[in-house]
């Protein structure tokens, strides 16, 4: 409002937006006529229906130009309902300020320009019309402020629209949009591109949330006609560029503007490769990659010239740069990422066979940081992992190897400093329990492959492994074995055949056999710490499912056989670790499986009891430094004794045993307990009134005193009935030695689910 409110309430004229409001109906209708004459004009041509494969194409690119202009009318059409309400919101205060303003007239009163009203002496009526017209005033006021930001918003989401993919990729609906792309990127290599044109590269490379969401869940994604037309052109138009000059375009721009530009080149690149991406009838896929990038990640990376085989590293260097402008999360299985997977895969193969060549000193180091590109994209490791979805990435006829592909990163010593092989599986065990059904099943369907795969070649695996002598992988790549043993825990039940009810993830299923089952524990076993971390999910898997039988004695049966038979493959797992290896490695491997799995205390005793050795390495096995000075005693099965005796060998073999196994305790204990958290009287029957302690609510007292604990449990709860009876039968079915108490049973923490 201006100074002269009396003024702007004489001349204030709401009919004005009932006019805009039928102009702007009119503006809709004409977007629609134009748009039905256009679908019209490409389906008949001078009159006549016209067919065949680019009849369809046209027809579908000018059906889903369609949809977005009647979209765009319809957001017209709005606005002129909009306008129209705005019309009445404004006046209705309006004409009740002008009956205040003439009845101000009739009654002689004067009206000042800020609606101050003076008058004769009789003015009694004064005050409550001064009222009546400064509120009538301030209504008029707030509604056409309400009004005028309500139709500025609209009107800015409407130019939003009008700058739709057609008219925006079209470069106002002149040209192709492939063409328009080509001008654009001739333009950004020139650095003369101008605002309008680095916003348009920006924007084809770019998804709405919900898109993007779509993208994430692995599902498809359609694309207006003109966007992916324009992100093809855009791709096109670097075919006759090489990768560095691919890399280098849009250094020329000003600094704000070369930034924005050359993440959504990269960004152009993970989106046009994506096979989910659709739209203009095509979809995304390695074809859509500039010719010189889809060499890089197609062809055999190995070249022969020069006088000899040689990797271009820069090029690949060159392109971990580029890639890595892109926005993460963009990359979910591209085959841009598939490709620079199984090129890693190609190149270490050929690093390990010129180890010894110094033309190949650093192309471990290319390999290293490739993957450090690929290491945010799930889907694309899960495909590379699996098999599924990787024949882009090959030359026409070739096939994708799963196991040569894998077994290239595995059996490559990595250095001690180099992780990002590690992220390609750390995780497959983190996203097990991820509510949302895209990511939880993903990483589940993925650990089904993997585990699959090291059951599968476990010979080589666990000993043996390729180019590196009788070690396996734990000996050459313990950092990974160890996150190989961390993504695997959360789904051992899986594997062992538990039921769905027990699960924590549900895509990955059951291995054939308790022997298959047991491969995988032995592949996991070759690094001491591995060994550890498996077994002990192991071992808290056991407690898991013995827990759920006393909650639900009708699964009793099949749990207790599930967590026999899991047990069993760990006991084997582990013995056949220890087979493979030769005397020396034996003594170097118990050793160090002790020592680094805080286990020293269990092996005390049984030092204790080898011939002419316990006097001096029973207290030394209990030191924080046992092994250090055991390993220098002329003690069985250390170096200097080849092979070693009976008695060790029959001890090895009993720990090994405790070690894998469950002791009676712990299962009994998670048993009842479980029983006891639906039925809690139980509780009751395991007071210990010497002590004043609950031998079931306190999992150290029944540590404290195993016997009471087990007398218990045998007598109070009747061993004969449908819940501990059938458990116990079927558990010591699956496995046998059960019978054993061990000394230093394990800690039955967190029973009530499954092990993470």
């Amino acid at each position: 409002m201006g100074a002269d409110l009396r003024a702007w309430i004489h001349d204030c004229d709401p009919a004005t937006l009932t006019a805009t409001a039928a102009a702007w109906r009119t503006f809709g209708r004409r977007l629609e006529e134009l748009s039905d004459a256009y679908v019209a004009a490409v389906t008949r041509v001078d009159g006549e229906f016209w067919q065949g494969r680019c009849a369809e194409t046209a027809h579908e690119r000018a059906s889903a130009d369609r949809k977005s202009i009647y979209a765009l009318a319809e957001q017209v059409s709005a606005l002129a309902d909009r306008t129209e309400r705005g019309s009445d919101e404004i006046g209705a205060p309006l004409r009740r300020a002008r009956g205040a303003l003439l009845e101000a007239g009739i009654r002689g009163y004067a009206v000042a320009p800020d609606l101050t009203l003076t008058g004769p002496a009789d003015a009694r009526h004064l005050p409550d019309l001064q009222a009546e017209l400064h509120d009538a005033a301030r209504a008029v006021a707030a509604a056409d402020r309400r009004v005028r930001d309500d139709l500025d918003r609209r009107r800015d989401e409407l130019r939003t629209a009008l700058d739709s993919p057609l008219i925006r990729f079209t470069d106002g609906g002149a040209r192709d949009p492939g063409e328009v792309a080509a001008t654009d990127l001739a333009a950004v290599a020139n650095g003369v591109a101008t605002e309008q044109q680095s916003a348009r590269i920006c924007a084809a490379a770019a998804l709405r949330p919900d898109q993007l969401a779509a993208l994430r869940r692995g599902d498809g994604v359609e694309l207006p006609a003109p966007q992916f037309g324009y992100l093809r052109g855009l791709l096109r138009a670097q075919d006759d560029r090489t990768v560095p000059e691919i890399a280098g375009l849009g250094a020329a721009l000003p600094a704000g503007a070369a930034v924005r530009v050359r993440t959504a080149l990269a960004d152009a690149l993970q989106l046009a490769s994506n096979p989910r991406i659709r739209g203009d009838g095509d979809r995304g896929g390695m074809a859509q990659l500039p010719e010189r990038v889809r060499d890089l990640l197609v062809d055999d990376p190995r070249h022969s010239s020069l006088g000899g085989d040689w990797v271009d590293e820069q090029s690949f260097a060159t392109l971990c740069d580029l890639v890595g402008r892109g926005d993460p999360a963009l990359r979910s299985g591209s085959d841009l990422d598939r490709g620079i997977l199984k090129q890693t895969a190609d190149i270490l193969r050929i690093a390990d066979a010129h180890h010894d060549d110094p033309w190949f000193r650093h192309v471990d180091t290319t390999a290293d940081r490739l993957l450090g590109v690929v290491a945010g994209d799930h889907r694309a490791i899960s495909d590379f992992l699996t098999g599924h979805g990787m024949a882009a990435a090959f030359p026409p006829g070739a096939r994708h190897g799963t196991g040569d592909q894998v077994f290239a990163l595995l059996g490559h010593r990595w250095p001690a400093t180099s992780h990002r092989v590690e992220a390609l599986f750390r995780w497959i065990g983190a996203d097990a329990g991820d509510p949302d059904p895209a990511v939880g099943g993903l990483a589940g369907r993925t650990a089904d492959g993997l585990a699959h795969l090291l059951t599968r070649n476990a010979d080589q695996l666990a000993a043996n492994l390729p180019g590196h002598g009788t070690a396996g992988l734990g000996r050459i790549n313990p950092g990974l074995t160890r996150t190989l043993a961390e993504a695997m825990r959360p789904y051992l039940g899986n594997f062992a055949g538990a039921p769905d009810s027990v699960l924590l993830n549900h895509s990955a299923h059951a291995v054939d056999t308790v022997g298959t089952l047991s491969k995988l524990f032995a592949v996991l076993d070759s690094d001491p710490q591995a060994a550890r971390v498996v077994n002990t999910a192991g071992s808290q898997w056991a407690d898991h499912l013995a827990y759920q039988a006393g909650r639900h004695p009708e699964l009793a049966p099949s749990l207790g056989l599930r967590c026999g038979q899991l047990g069993r493959a760990m006991n084997d797992g582990f013995q056949q670790q220890l087979q493979a290896a030769s005397a020396a490695q034996l003594w170097e491997y118990t050793a160090s499986y002790n020592e680094k799995s805080g286990l020293a205390d269990a092996a005390a005793g049984w030092f204790s009891a080898l011939p002419g050795v316990g006097a001096i390495a029973g207290p030394l096995a209990t030191s924080a430094d046992a092994w250090f000075k055991i390993g220098g005693l002329n003690v069985p099965g250390d170096p200097a004794h080849p092979l070693p005796d009976d008695a060790f060998t029959a001890e090895l073999k009993k720990q090994t045993q405790i070690l894998t196994g469950k002791s009676t305790l712990e299962r009994e204990y998670s048993l009842a307990t479980g029983f006891a958290h639906s039925h809690p009287d139980v509780f009751a029957h395991f007071d210990d009134h010497a002590s004043g302690r609950n031998l079931l609510r306190d999992w150290n007292a029944a540590r404290d005193d195993p016997d009471a604990f087990i007398d218990r449990f045998h007598t109070r709860l009747d061993p004969g009935d449908t819940l501990f009876g059938s458990f116990a039968t079927n558990y010591n079915t699956g496995r046998t030695g059960d019978d054993l108490l061990t000394e230093n049973p394990g800690r039955p923490d967190l029973t009530t689910r499954p092990p993470r």
